[in-house]
């Protein structure tokens, strides 16, 4: 599954992969292209929040 393109992967391969149930799935995400969405913002949310704490740094210690 690491190198397939997203259209050939399926749901029912990822919620296996996941070890959920498919119904979950659909609970929290409509199709995979808001899964992939989640996970882009989720790793937007990281690169700031580090980003951040960088800046809080080198601006703590300027006179």
């Amino acid at each position: 599954m690491d190198k397939e393109t997203l259209d050939k992967i399926a749901i029912s391969k990822l919620v296996v992969r996941a070890g959920i149930a498919r119904s979950t799935f659909y609970r929290y995400f409509s199709d995979k292209v808001d899964l992939i969405r989640f996970l882009i913002q989720q790793d937007l949310n990281n690169i700031i929040q580090k980003q951040s704490k960088n800046d809080f740094r080198k601006n703590i210690f300027k006179k």
